[in-house]
């Protein structure tokens, strides 16, 4: 009897204890509601993780009750097609994501944005503020129009699937950020409906300060970022240094002439008109508008100006406060350029490079760029372009790029090129282009970090 009255004693204390536990992780008989819990990884051969968001095609878990009975579940509005049914009861489902859901803006339906829905023959649930995310689709920020604007100026940020972002960061000058939202029908931030272009007004209150703009698209929980580069003015180059004047750059004598290209500096009072941002000089290809013809080969070069990259370089680190030094990482350094073309961009290549004598296709001595397409301009829309030239990862530090590009006869030369040197299919419409005028300033180098990477 004792035995008996223990036993039965046992019982009754586990079942109070387990009570509460039934009341916060279970449904009761007589509630039909349906509940998620929470959402976990269920990936073959990977410990399972409480979840907040996933990839499209993979497998996941549900945790809840009311799950009997199921007739069907949506992720984003699209109905799910596979299931596990070993693992699957009152309290747990378990099943694949569609590879096809839509995410992010791509779901209308604002109310099922970033939801899981489950519906059983007796009710549904509804988990909130869980996204998906598909590989495919992922955002990214690839260029930036022009990396010296001003207050007021519009600048493009140039990426992929952006169509979602809610916000623009700029560095403020006080070391906070300063936000330009996005509000529909407003002028201050427009996006494509590609999500190639966001086309954002810089606010006041920045400028002084150099950084990296941030993207928010709090649909997808995400930020991207550009590499640190905005706003940054402190390491120009190709102007006036160590008694020497600007067409000198540390070259001999044979080598100072450009071809078919105007030096003015900044406060010359015949320089073309031109939008606001050059900070010394400007170069001009040529001095008046002319002809643009079609290049015979690699080195027939429409204009050109020459200096020494390496020894710009060198002196430019030798006064940086030790911000720059031969030991930095070549691949946290950038070299940069700011053009304008007096008509949309349609046709040849920006050149750099950097040993005249060493190469002229993409390779550790010369960067070719350009931001045309195929039967689709690039249009300066008034403004500068700033074209960036990572410091090439053949030297580890920048030491060796400066040694590399500062031999006895090694100089550099910023040209523009009307020829394929790329051999990109994407730029076979070389063409002949009438009064043309190119625009180059701002030569500098600048940091190349992005934040999260």
């Amino acid at each position: 009897m004792k035995k008996t009255n223990n036993i039965l004693w046992n019982f009754l204390l586990t079942g109070m204890l387990l009570f509460p536990l039934l009341g916060v992780y279970s449904c009761s008989d007589d509630d039909d509601d349906v509940r998620i819990y929470s959402v976990w990884s269920n990936m073959l051969g990977e410990e399972a993780k409480q979840i907040t968001s996933v990839y499209t095609g993979n497998w996941i878990r549900l945790d809840g009750c009311g799950f009997s009975g199921l007739r069907a579940i949506y992720c984003n509005g699209m109905r799910v097609t596979e299931y596990n049914a070993t693992y699957m009861d009152d309290a747990h489902l378990t099943f694949r994501v569609p590879s096809g859901v839509p995410i992010a803006n791509e779901v209308e339906d604002e109310s099922l944005r970033n939801t899981i829905k489950v519906i059983t023959s007796h009710g549904e649930g509804i988990y909130r503020n869980f996204i998906f995310k598909d590989i495919n689709k992922m955002p990214g920020i690839t260029d930036v129009s022009f990396t010296l604007p001003e207050s007021g100026d519009f600048i493009t940020i140039i990426g992929k699937y952006l169509n979602g972002a809610t916000a623009v960061y700029f560095p403020g000058n006080d070391g906070n950020e300063v936000a330009v939202p996005f509000i529909e029908g407003g002028e201050d931030m427009t996006v494509t409906e590609d999500g190639t272009r966001i086309r954002v007004k810089v606010p006041q209150g920045v400028g002084e300060r150099s950084g990296s703009i941030r993207v928010e698209l709090a649909d997808m929980g995400e930020n991207y970022y550009t590499p640190n580069y905005m706003f940054y003015d402190k390491a120009m180059f190709v102007h006036d240094y160590d008694g020497t004047t600007a067409l000198d750059y540390g070259l001999n004598e044979s080598l100072n002439s450009p071809k078919n290209c105007k030096y003015y500096p900044i406060s010359s009072i015949t320089i073309p008109s031109l939008p606001e941002g050059a900070r010394d000089y400007i170069f001009c290809m040529p001095e008046t508008p002319a002809i643009l013809p079609i290049a015979t080969g690699n080195d027939d070069t429409f204009g050109f100006f020459r200096f020494s990259t390496g020894k710009q370089l060198a002196y430019l680190v030798e006064h940086s406060n030790g911000e720059f030094a031969r030991e930095t990482d070549a691949r946290k350094v950038a070299l940069q350029a700011d053009i304008y073309i007096n008509q949309p961009w349609s046709t040849g290549v920006v050149a750099w490079r950097m040993d005249k004598g060493g190469s002229k296709g993409n390779g550790a001595s010369a960067w070719n760029v350009a931001a045309w397409a195929n039967n689709k301009p690039y249009d300066f829309a008034g403004g500068w372009k700033t074209v960036t030239f990572p410091i090439h990862t053949k030297y580890s530090i920048l030491g060796e790029a400066i040694d590399a590009w500062s031999g006895s006869k090694v100089h550099s030369l910023f040209a523009f090129l009307n020829y394929n040197i790329l051999n990109d299919a994407n730029l076979t419409n070389i063409k002949q282009v009438d009064n043309f005028q190119l625009f180059v300033t701002n030569l500098r180098l600048v940091p190349y970090e992005t934040p999260g990477e």
